[in-house]
Order: C-alpha cells, then sequence, then structure tokens
C-alpha cells in the first residue's frame, strides 16, 4: 500500500512540475506575441507614412509649376521655328574667333525653306576707320530695307558716330584678333602700352623667339618689346582673318544668300535694284582665280604646301569678291588649307591674293566665275591700283568704268561686267552725290 500510495504521490508531483514548467512556458510566448504586435504596427504606420508622403508631394507638384506657367498675363507658347530663322538683333557678340567660325559653319541639309524667305545682299565694309563716301552709300540703300544688310569691321580703336537713322548704325562687327607688328620705334629703351597683355618682352634682341608676357609696368625695364596690336594688314594672314570673320557675322543671319566685300575707297555703280537681280540671276560667285605662272604667281608658292595644294593648283585672285552662301560656308569652315597659308604663304607670298582663289579652285571650280565685280584701275602702274580724286569725277568717267569692258555673264557675252569701283578719295563725295542721279541711277 505504501508503495502504492507513493507512487500515486510521485506521479502528482509529477503534474505539479509539469504544471510548473508550463507556467514559466508562457510568459516568453506573451511577450514574444505583445513584440509581433508592435512591429506589425510599426511596418503599418510606415507604409501609412509613406503612402501619405507621396500623395503629398503628387498634391504639391502642381502648385510648384504652376507660378512657371502664370508667371505673365499670357501664358508662354513654345519657341517656334522663328528662333532659328531670325537675325541675330544686333551685331555685338562675346564669341572668340573659333567659337564664331564654328557657329557660322551650320547649314541645312535640306534643300529648301520651310518658311517665306527673302533673300539679302550682305555688304561687307572691310576699312581700318571711317566710312568717307557713307553718304553715296546710304542713298543706294535707300528704299530697299529688307533685301540687304550690312557688316563693318574697322579697328577695334575706331568708333563710329553714325546717327540712329544712319544705315550703318550700330553694324561695326567685333574685331578681336591679333597680329604681330614689330613696332618702329626699337630704338627706344622702353615702350609704354595701355594694355600690357598685347606685348611681349624680348630678352636678347628682336629676333628671340623666347618672349614672355608683359603683365605689368614694371616688366617693361626688361628691354625690347614685340607688340602685338589689333590691326588687319594688306597682304598678312590677318587680312583674310578679317575677311572671315565678316562673313561669319553675316552668316549669323540666315537670309543672306550673297555676301559681297568692299572697302570705304569703294561705291556702287548701279542702282541697288540691278545689283540685286545680277546676283540673284547669277549661276556663279565672283572671285576672280587664275594661274599666274609668273613669278608674282607661281613664283611665290611653297613647296610645304604639298600635299594639300599642289603647284598647278595654285591660284591668284583679286581681294574683292562676290560669293554665294554655300561659298562663304566653304570659306569659315576651312581648316584644311588655312594652316598651310597661315605657315607658308609669308612674307612676300600676300596670302590675302592666293588663299581663297586658290582653296575654291579646289574645292568649287565649277562655281567661280573667275572675275570680279569690283573695278580697279592699274594702268597707272605701281604696286597698288590708282585712286581717283575730286577732278576724275565726270560724266564719261563713270560711264567708261560702267560700259568699258566686256565679259561673260551666264556663259553669254556682256558688257555689264563691275557693280563696283574703287579706289575713290574722300574728295570725291560732293561730285559723285551730284552725278549719282543720271548716271548712277539712284540719289
Amino acid at each position: 500500500m505504501q508503495a502504492r500510495v507513493a507512487s500515486m504521490e510521485d506521479v502528482k508531483e509529477a503534474r505539479q512540475a509539469a504544471m510548473a514548467a508550463g507556467q514559466g512556458r508562457v510568459l516568453p510566448t506573451g511577450m514574444l506575441k505583445v513584440f509581433l504586435g508592435f512591429l506589425l504596427l510599426a511596418v503599418g504606420l510606415s507604409a501609412v507614412g509613406m503612402y501619405m508622403a507621396r500623395h503629398a508631394v503628387a498634391a504639391a507638384a502642381p502648385a510648384l509649376f504652376r507660378p512657371c506657367l502664370s508667371g505673365s498675363s499670357a501664358e508662354e507658347e513654345p519657341e517656334g521655328l522663328e528662333r532659328w530663322t531670325r537675325p541675330p538683333a544686333r551685331v555685338e557678340h562675346a564669341m572668340t574667333d573659333e567659337e564664331l567660325l564654328w557657329r557660322a559653319s551650320f547649314a541645312p541639309r535640306v534643300r529648301g525653306y520651310p518658311f517665306r524667305r527673302v533673300p539679302k545682299v550682305a555688304f561687307m565694309f572691310l576699312t581700318r576707320g571711317p566710312l568717307p563716301l557713307a553718304p553715296l552709300w546710304e542713298r543706294f540703300f535707300r528704299g530697299h530695307e529688307g533685301r540687304y544688310s550690312i557688316y563693318v569691321h574697322a579697328l577695334p580703336s575706331y568708333h563710329a558716330n553714325f546717327t540712329s537713322e544712319s544705315v550703318f548704325y550700330r553694324r561695326q562687327i567685333p574685331s578681336k584678333f591679333l597680329t604681330s607688328w614689330l613696332l618702329r620705334t626699337m630704338n627706344l629703351r622702353f615702350l609704354y602700352f595701355n594694355e600690357f597683355h598685347r606685348c611681349f618682352a624680348i630678352q636678347k634682341d628682336i629676333t628671340d623667339t623666347n618672349l614672355a608676357f608683359v603683365e605689368s609696368v614694371s616688366d617693361l625695364a626688361r628691354g625690347w618689346f614685340l607688340c602685338y596690336v589689333y590691326v588687319a594688314e594688306w597682304g598678312q594672314m590677318t587680312m583674310c582673318d578679317a575677311e572671315r570673320r565678316l562673313l561669319a557675322n553675316a552668316l549669323l543671319d540666315i537670309s543672306n544668300e550673297w555676301f559681297v566685300l568692299v572697302s570705304e575707297s569703294c561705291i556702287p555703280i548701279f542702282d541697288f535694284n540691278t545689283t540685286y537681280r545680277y546676283f540673284r540671276n547669277s549661276n556663279q560667285s565672283f572671285l576672280m582665280a587664275f594661274d599666274d605662272p609668273g613669278p608674282y604667281g607661281r613664283g611665290r608658292y611653297n613647296w610645304n604646301m604639298t600635299p594639300e595644294v599642289e603647284l598647278d593648283q595654285w591660284r591668284k585672285g583679286s581681294q574683292w569678291f562676290e560669293v554665294h552662301r554655300e561659298l562663304a560656308i566653304e570659306i569659315v569652315k576651312d581648316t584644311v588649307y588655312y594652316p598651310k597659308f597661315k605657315e607658308f604663304c609669308r612674307p612676300h607670298c600676300y596670302v590675302d591674293e592666293h588663299y581663297f582663289p586658290t582653296m575654291l579652285t579646289i574645292e568649287a571650280p565649277n562655281r567661280l566665275a573667275n572675275r570680279s565685280v569690283t573695278w580697279v584701275d592699274w594702268s597707272r602702274g605701281g604696286a597698288h591700283p590708282a585712286t581717283f580724286g575730286r577732278r576724275d569725277i565726270t560724266l564719261e568717267f563713270l560711264r567708261r568704268v560702267r560700259e568699258g569692258r566686256t565679259c561673260l555673264h551666264n556663259n553669254q557675252n556682256s558688257t555689264m561686267c563691275f557693280l563696283f569701283a574703287r579706289k575713290f578719295a574722300p574728295s570725291t563725295l560732293e561730285p559723285l552725290l551730284e552725278l549719282a542721279p543720271t548716271v548712277l541711277g539712284f540719289g
């Protein structure tokens, strides 16, 4: 009996122990449930927060953009084609030559224009300073607005004083270029210059190639100086740089179709309508390019020009030209021939007589008329054409200039070979203004 009772007590103790163990396990399970509850609550709150944040941003977005749409009284429309076709409001800009030539070389690949385009003649005046014959040109342009544009390249030191009514008002383009010009005051120990960055100090002699920038007045005590001056020199590459700069500025106006280079001593010898029709009806550009076998032609050729330019491709021609838009782009985008001419067409090569004629003969020979439309007189001899003064201006003289020669125009003989003439001194202005209505057809 005792054994049986003992066993019963053992069973009872075992049950109590099991119950105690079970109660010990209930506490951790409860804590786990509480923890899971908090975790689920946190996840839920996070999801709700993200949802609310997303909708709040979406709701606020229209408010952020609304001021841009309603900043003015009328909603602004997206820019159309006019942005690309309207000419620059002014010729002044801050582009470097490299940037300007790059920008001007843009050309549409599709023929024709999807808008009404009135082709214009770009008159490019290459001058050292004033335009003494401007009143004659004013009469030439009068009444033909919208069919011409004007660009003036002068020394940066020259500031034109044209009135706002003048066609030349604010038409002077930036001329930011350098040309090496050894000052003729080399006997001076010191050279004082307003803008020192234009000068280079020469340590030993004027042929030394080790040059240093002059940055302060104290640097002027070093010795001799080679100064770089803003000036285009006839016969130098700086002259071609100036002409390319004129072309590039004119190309920024997509309506410019014909590009004419003239100087301050040039005059028009026909009225504007006649000149305009002449260009519009011409199949070729008027740039002189001929093969001169003599010492002043092929004799100036440098064999270092090969292989880009061979001797039989070497050409010579007048500086004064008229080119169509396609050829103007060819000139400003050139990076093949320019370095060759700049390096090897000097010092007595007169690059402005050879660069454009040679390059265009190679690239576009069939588009050249091989003659200039600017009349000059070489009959008096010398290195430069004749300059005419007041006494030379007569009725007979002007008629001879206009009709004194024959030429080919669109493969037909013509007595109308020239549209402009040079070189005319400032003293010719008064008689030219008097004869213009009866002889030149305008005024």
